[in-house]
């Protein structure tokens, strides 16, 4: 971690949140969709493939970009173009990513509770669902830094950041930085696509593990909701601290975190 010497105050303060975030083990919701549901998981891995999942997710990602409309952070950041955002205000970035942060968590719950109580035959729906909802919430929050994530490159970052939420390992955290750094560094032609393929298989899987209480019909309803939320908010979280970190770099105020 390099900081340079014209960082205010609140600049000093998030770059510290960034550091002890990314050094942070995945949450007990992660932990336990690893280990305790692991026998659920095999099961409804062989029902939903891995092919169909890593297949759906670019539909998925042009839907979540589609829908996802600036309106909102324009008016409640008093500018006219989303990049004026790239060089103007962390804090102010900041507050408005917090917006879109909460709304994103309510969504998710109110979502898994609907699907929930479908039990496993809500969970294609809800997983298909909540992966738009994460997409969307990333490409948002992207926003409120001004990245504008549409072009290829950006798409592959969107994707990045959502396996980094989903991770349920030090060691995949680490491995999901890693491919966000490569990424951003434009890693050009097929070395990027192999990345992206392998974060790919180990985002499928994670995805998941992380749903498999919601097969569980009524009960699935309540912890549906809880784990909807719950992952929500590891994804705005993450597509936060990654946003943050990206800003601070391309506004020279670090070298990398």
């Amino acid at each position: 971690m390099t900081p340079k010497s014209n960082l205010s105050p609140y600049e000093k303060s998030q770059i510290k949140k960034i550091w002890e975030w990314k050094n942070e083990e995945p949450g007990i919701v992660s932990l336990a969709s690893k280990t305790v549901l692991s026998p659920f998981t095999g099961m409804i891995q062989k029902i939903v493939p891995e092919t169909v999942i890593i297949s759906a997710l670019d539909f998925t990602q042009v839907f979540a970009v589609k829908f996802s409309g600036s309106e909102d952070i324009l008016k409640n950041a008093n500018i006219k173009n989303i990049k004026e955002l790239k060089d103007k205000n962390l804090e102010l970035s900041d507050s408005l990513a917090d917006k879109i942060h909460k709304n994103a968590i309510l969504l998710a719950a109110v979502e898994g509770a609907g699907t929930g109580l479908l039990g496993f035959a809500g969970f294609a729906a809800d997983l298909a669902a909540v992966t738009a909802l994460a997409l969307r919430t990333i490409y948002k929050i992207g926003m409120c830094y001004g990245y504008d994530t549409t072009d290829h490159t950006d798409k592959n970052y969107m994707l990045g950041i959502l396996s980094l939420a989903t991770s349920n390992s030090k060691h995949e955290k680490d491995k999901a930085l890693s491919c966000i750094k490569d990424i951003q560094e434009r890693l050009a032609g097929e070395a990027a696509s192999i990345l992206i393929r392998n974060l790919a298989g180990q985002l499928s899987k994670n995805l998941i593990r992380r749903k498999t209480l919601s097969v569980f019909p009524v009960v699935g309803a309540a912890f549906g909701s809880s784990v909807n939320g719950w992952y929500m908010n590891d994804v705005a979280l993450a597509a936060i601290r990654t946003f943050q970190e990206r800003w601070l770099m391309d506004n020279g105020k670090v070298e990398r975190i």
